[in-house]
């Protein structure tokens, strides 16, 4: 169950099943997730969130979530997450525009600043073009629907300050410093 959770936690809050079953690390049957996830209801750690056809759960308190994920090392971090952006790719490949800014999320975290800086623009075009502002209220990471119907519900309060850092380093035509990439000083270098 502890893997479960952490695989989940890298997710998001919100997690559909259908993710969590494809980048599980492991062998694991869909009947011991869905026994895993039953388990960690009964315990108040998850809920269902949306019934079956479009099975998601969330953790029912986000500190559940964040210190989840805090207990997974930064190698398992960026393995899942690049797990996660590489299946949403596949998943939604030709329809990807919901998408942009939660695939930037996950590429940022699986430590591909290019792929990460890409989908932020994108993501920052569709937002002038669509007259979306940041507001910096978290965000369900979850998708509704599907095909050319399905929503993107964007990632984490931390989103807009993400775009910056990239619009920054787009501008300054640098690279951020490797001590800190997509840290807290935004440093970079001339390239």
């Amino acid at each position: 169950e502890q893997l479960t959770l952490k695989v989940a936690s890298v997710i998001w809050r919100i997690f559909a099943f259908i993710i969590l079953r494809d980048i599980y690390p492991g062998e694991s049957s869909e009947q011991d997730l869905h026994e895993q996830l039953a388990d960690l209801a009964k315990l108040d750690i998850t809920m269902l969130e949306t019934p079956d056809p479009e099975l998601t759960y969330i953790f029912r308190h986000i500190i559940t979530q964040e210190v989840t994920y805090g207990r997974l090392t930064f190698a398992q971090r960026k393995h899942l997450h690049r797990a996660t952006a590489v299946w949403y790719e596949k998943q939604f490949a030709g329809e990807l525009a919901p998408f942009y800014p939660l695939l930037a999320y996950h590429w940022k975290n699986a430590e591909d600043p290019l792929k990460a800086s890409v989908y932020l623009e994108q993501a920052g075009i569709q937002a002038v073009v669509h007259g979306v502002v940041f507001d910096g209220v978290e965000r369900r990471h979850s998708f509704h629907g599907e095909g050319a119907g399905a929503q993107a519900v964007y990632p984490g309060p931390h989103l807009d300050q993400e775009i910056g850092k990239v619009e920054d380093f787009r501008v300054g035509g640098g690279i951020f410093d490797d001590r800190d990439p997509f840290g807290k000083t935004g440093r970079h270098h001339q390239v």
